[in-house]
């Protein structure tokens, strides 16, 4: 269409300039005008084709075509991504299979020398699921401010990946984070390209007002730490520092535990020992345990924490992560922030600390090595939350956070094609 505008339009231009009548002088730059908002129009659309159609329709080739998703469907889906990690960027990504319970009980303890897992005790039917696990699986659902404690997420996620960690990963940790007692979580996606966007995977959480999804698209690229990270986290405490009594701020692999508490919301029972008029606690610190070693497979192991069983015996290294009172800080940082009135203290471990999933990265993404075996421990401790989260994904059934994400990665597969490079890697 543009191409036949501009073949007449350009004589008449040619006329529009020799001629003298004015009328004709306007006519002519109208037409122009309409050709190229045409061009524009059509334009927007090819690139926006999916803000037009309803949920569930995928846009292919011009046309559209409806995809409906049966409610037994077990698809093997993969999705691959990469987060922000310390002062580098950490690939992540990993086949997404749905969160399905095994009915098996496997509930005796058994002995081992690797990564093997503590037996666990299966989920249950959601028939015999009692009120409790329905109450923190709905954190958020409609909770409004002001909350007693949040988290404050900086991720991209796409398609490239070593660690395994995706949007799968990022689903569990959110999970994970509502059985802990955290009210609320403020998610800046910096993704690059458009469609690593994960608005639409995280509808469930926004809607249920768990969720505060904040486009950091513009700060994505180039990336750096205090471009990018840290003016997340400043950006969070300066929009909505008032609206908390506390902030977290850690990433996907990194989980707050404390082995004298496995009960959900031991986060807040923690936090309020530093609640007092006369305390001067700004700031406390969770020491970092990494977990290590060749993960176990993720088809039968969905949930990370499920998967990694070893870690070091002691504190890794200085680079803690911090919960703070964001109305006594000065300014942001990664691992301690600038305190404007107070202190930060580091927590003994016993009673919180942060089990960082860092999985075969120091064996260069191999078999266990004796090296790793040597240095680490087995550490059984978090097998009472596994359970928990996979009474959890009982409790919800169909309605679980996993069906979204097999929806939006089948909506993403018909978009593509069958011929696809994506989708060759998918299966």
């Amino acid at each position: 269409m543009m191409s036949s505008c501009m073949m007449e339009a350009v004589p008449l231009f040619v006329r529009m300039v020799t001629g003298k009548s004015l009328i004709r002088k306007t006519f002519i730059v109208i037409l122009l005008a309409v050709c190229v908002m045409t061009k524009l129009v059509l334009w927007w659309i090819s690139n926006n084709a999916e803000l037009l159609l309803p949920a569930n329709t995928a846009f292919v080739g011009g046309r559209t075509r409806e995809r409906r998703i049966k409610q037994d469907d077990k698809h093997l889906i993969n999705a691959e991504g990469i987060r922000h990690d310390g002062r580098h960027l950490v690939d992540v990504g990993r086949s997404m299979p749905a969160l399905v319970a095994d009915n098996t009980d496997n509930s005796s303890k058994t002995n081992y020398s690797s990564n093997s897992p503590p037996a666990v005790i299966n989920a249950t039917t959601s028939e015999t699921i009692d009120e409790s696990c329905l109450k923190w699986c709905r954190r958020g659902d409609g909770a409004k401010p002001p909350y007693y404690v949040v988290a404050v997420l900086l991720v991209r996620i796409y398609y490239a990946d070593k660690a395994k960690l995706t949007t799968r990963e990022m689903i569990q940790w959110l999970q994970y984070l509502r059985y802990i007692g955290v009210e609320h979580v403020y998610v800046y996606d910096a993704y690059v390209n458009k469609k690593e966007s994960q608005r639409s995977v995280l509808k469930m959480f926004i809607d249920d007002d768990y969720v505060t999804y904040i486009d950091w698209s513009h700060k994505a690229y180039p990336y750096s730490i205090r471009g990018t990270q840290v003016a997340a986290y400043q950006d969070c405490i300066n929009k909505w520092g008032r609206d908390s009594v506390w902030q977290a701020a850690i990433d996907i692999d990194e989980y707050p535990f404390s082995v004298n508490d496995t009960r959900e919301n031991f986060l807040p029972r923690i936090l309020k020992q530093f609640d007092n008029p006369d305390s001067e606690v700004a700031e406390v610190t969770m020491q970092n345990y990494l977990f290590l070693g060749k993960p176990l497979n993720d088809t039968k192991h969905p949930l990370l924490i499920d998967r990694l069983w070893r870690r070091t015996k002691r504190h890794a290294n200085a680079l803690v992560k911090p919960i703070y009172k964001p109305t006594r800080l000065r300014g942001a940082q990664v691992h301690h922030n600038y305190i404007r009135n107070g202190v930060s203290i580091n927590l003994p471990d016993k009673l919180l600390r942060m089990n960082h999933y860092w999985g075969a990265r120091l064996q260069n993404w191999g078999d266990d090595t004796k090296e790793i075996l040597d240095k680490t421990t087995q550490d059984s401790s978090m097998e009472v939350i596994v359970n928990e989260i996979q009474r959890c994904e009982a409790c919800l059934g169909q309605d679980s956070s996993m069906e979204v994400i097999v929806n939006e990665i089948q909506r993403c597969e018909a978009c593509l094609g069958r011929d696809s490079l994506y989708s060759k890697r998918w299966h």
